[in-house]
């Protein structure tokens, strides 16, 4: 394992959740050795997938390796099977251990469920970490499709929350969760990370992994209710080009329109729901298959509408 290493400012591990100030983050609770160690056995596997890309394929097994080893020490010495759980059992531990994936694969699902229950059930359908902790907790639940619960968690107005800084008069965001603390920043980049999901998740625009700089997209109708939120429209000036995406949901009907731009091509993810049949504008777009309630389409480059 990663152990602690420098001074008090070195080996942080996540910062300022809420009630954080008052509880004490004290970088030596063992934690701060947990939620560093997901975080470095995420970094030895992704130093091993860019090793493998240019060719390093030594480096890339040695790193693989040394990720797997860590992992299975990790899990081991943290893991509470009852509540499948990590650590001190809070949503930060249980966000680390998924963002560095330390679990073996068949009780990742039931992590997912765990920390399901965590934002729904235990918090109210709130946040629960910091700064560090957040970044991790958005990127997990946006690789994972999760645009329910992200939305859940920012459409809140009471603390903690976005909706309570606004709602308590703010303009931009605070340092802190909390109102009113003494030193507490006004305007501060802490909690940025549902910036990514409203391109990725809300309008669902996402590369490929497989493919470099926006040449293969996928294009889904986020998972969210029609209550939540009906309609979206964007514009990506990605490296392939501009990529539009705009839905609505109205009156039981789901539209989408996409534009692809040239030399690019794009899987859309549209919804498949019971006894309703999908019109698609070009008989180019090709029916692929079926994914966890959607219908897939392989378009090329141009402008398509979907609708149901």
């Amino acid at each position: 394992m990663l152990q602690r290493y420098g001074g008090g400012w070195d080996f942080l591990g996540d910062w300022l959740w809420p009630g954080a100030t008052a509880q004490g983050m004290n970088n030596n609770k063992d934690e701060n050795l947990f939620f560093n160690n997901c975080y470095w056995i995420y970094n030895l596997n992704t130093a091993s997938k860019i090793a493998t890309i240019i060719g390093k394929d030594k480096e890339a097994a040695a790193w693989e390796k040394q990720a797997e080893q860590a992992a299975n020490v990790v899990h081991k010495r943290y893991y509470h099977p009852k509540e499948h759980n990590y650590s001190d059992n809070s949503m930060r531990s249980l966000v680390a251990a998924l963002y560095g994936n330390i679990m073996p694969a068949e009780l990742r699902p039931l992590v997912l469920k765990r920390l399901e229950e965590e934002i729904l059930i235990r918090q109210n359908g709130h946040i629960d970490v910091g700064i560090t902790g957040g970044a991790m907790l958005f990127k997990v639940l946006r690789e994972e499709r999760r645009d329910d619960l992200i939305y859940t968690m920012t459409s809140q107005t009471t603390y903690p929350g976005w909706g309570f800084m606004r709602d308590n008069g703010a303009t931009t965001i605070w340092e802190m969760w909390e109102k009113d603390l003494p030193g507490h920043s006004l305007l501060h980049s802490s909690y940025l990370y549902p910036g990514a999901w409203y391109i990725d998740g809300l309008a669902g625009i996402w590369r490929k992994e497989d493919t470099p700089g926006f040449q293969r997209i996928n294009i889904r109708v986020p998972n969210i209710k029609p209550e939540q939120v009906s309609w979206a429209k964007t514009a990506f000036n990605s490296l392939a080009g501009n990529i539009k995406s705009s839905w609505e949901r109205n009156n039981g009907k789901t539209i989408l329109n996409i534009t692809i731009p040239p030399n690019t091509s794009a899987i859309v993810y549209f919804p498949n729901e019971a006894g309703k049949v999908i019109k698609v504008s070009s008989a180019v777009a090709k029916n692929i298959g079926e994914e966890k309630g959607y219908i897939l389409y392989q378009v090329p480059a141009g402008k398509f509408r979907f609708e149901n």
